[in-house]
């Protein structure tokens, strides 16, 4: 079935628009269109498309139809891994469609790295069998409002790093039915996804993942976001990871495994909405930086940090600076024994009061001004 027969289709939809130029790639692939060039390598068992250029003129506002079929006269069609890499020009969008049975490269990192101007993409039954890496595969496609990905296979796939990065404007995501067993980078997979605002990872098997920096940073829309099933147990950094997820209304870590973590910088950086944290079964002895870890979570009113092993942590610069809202800190259990820095460590923590801080010896810091600044709820500041 084509694009066509799947418009007047009511069971099957087709992302198409009718009223848009529909061009299908057919064994003439070589002839000139008003649209696409294509560079294909023909073989026995079929045609593999190594890339896809939008023609070299001016379009006003156009749209077009993209169709690649599963097969031509029996042979199956492939993708190349730059396929679709900067498929992009200013006044035009692309709807495209990929038939049932397209084989995706084993490398399809950066498959659509910045193709601006897809629209939406439909991709059917798409054979991944043999897919491996999918690193930045939707990197900056900044038209993209909605992904339906629930037909991906991605038992083999062992690096997810930047997937979605950049992807602006999408809203939606559908990953049902993804196995992440084989997973082992998911490093800035959603970062600067600004509009996302749910997102329900609960399915996902995180069990062999080692990198999940940045992974949601820059999420600045997102409010919902279940991960409550994560197992971090090969993790040796929270760097970011919720940076700037500026609405983020709460969050369940209770499933994290952190015994292995040595850097928590920046984790919750201007998470501004978050209310609470509990963070009671956090393992932190192993962990040297948690440099403004909490920094600018102006609405967060209690941290459970009771868990917190600190004996080997030498910085924790601006770690609550212009947590405004919080009154109490439970930091008895803190030990200060390698502390090097805690510059702005409380600064502009107005209602903060000093009757749980622990004793805080700071004569091997050798950084810690302004340690206390604007810290106006506590009657006398301890000595820094």
């Amino acid at each position: 079935m084509n694009c066509i027969e799947k418009l007047m289709s009511v069971a099957l939809p087709c992302i198409c628009v009718a009223n848009a130029t529909t061009i299908t790639f057919d064994e003439k692939y070589k002839d000139a269109n008003n649209y696409f060039k294509f560079d294909v390598t023909e073989s026995k068992n079929g045609y593999n498309i190594n890339w896809i250029s939008l023609e070299n003129r001016k379009y006003n506002n156009e749209e077009a139809n993209l169709v690649i079929p599963g097969r031509i006269n029996g042979k199956e069609v492939s993708l190349g891994h730059n396929a679709f890499a900067w498929f992009k020009a200013d006044g035009l969008d692309v709807n495209l469609l990929l038939e049932d049975g397209v084989k995706m490269p084993r490398d399809s990192a950066g498959l659509f790295y910045f193709a601006k101007s897809l629209k939406q993409i439909d991709f059917g039954q798409i054979d991944m069998q043999n897919v491996r890496y999918m690193g930045g595969m939707f990197y900056g496609c900044s038209r993209l409002n909605t992904l339906d990905l629930s037909n991906f296979r991605t038992d083999n796939v062992i690096d997810m790093q930047s997937m979605f990065e950049q992807c602006s404007n999408l809203r939606a995501i559908n990953l049902s039915n993804w196995n992440t067993r084989s997973v082992e980078n998911m490093r800035e997979m959603y970062r600067d996804c600004k509009q996302l605002e749910s997102l329900n990872l609960n399915h996902f098997d995180t069990r062999n993942v080692r990198d999940m920096r940045k992974m949601f940073q820059g999420c600045e829309n997102m409010t919902t976001l279940h991960i409550d099933k994560f197992d971090t147990r090969q993790l040796h950094s929270l760097y970011r990871m919720f940076m700037g997820c500026e609405k983020l209304l709460k969050i369940n870590l209770k499933s994290f495994d952190t015994r292995n973590v040595e850097e928590m910088s920046d984790t919750f950086f201007n998470c501004k909405s978050l209310n609470e944290l509990d963070l009671s079964n956090f393992n932190t002895e192993n962990v040297s930086s948690m440099s403004f870890m909490f920094a600018g979570c102006k609405n967060l009113k209690k941290i459970d940090l009771s868990s917190f092993d600190t004996k080997n942590v030498e910085f924790m610069g601006g770690m609550f600076i212009s947590c405004e809202n919080i009154q109490s800190l439970d930091l008895k259990r803190f030990e200060p024994t390698s502390l090097l820095c805690t510059s702005w460590m409380f600064k502009n923590c107005y209602n903060l009061k000093n009757e749980n801080l622990g004793d805080f010896n700071l004569k091997n810091v050798q950084y810690k001004q302004e340690m206390f600044e604007n810290c106006n709820a506590m009657p006398e500041k301890p000595a820094c």
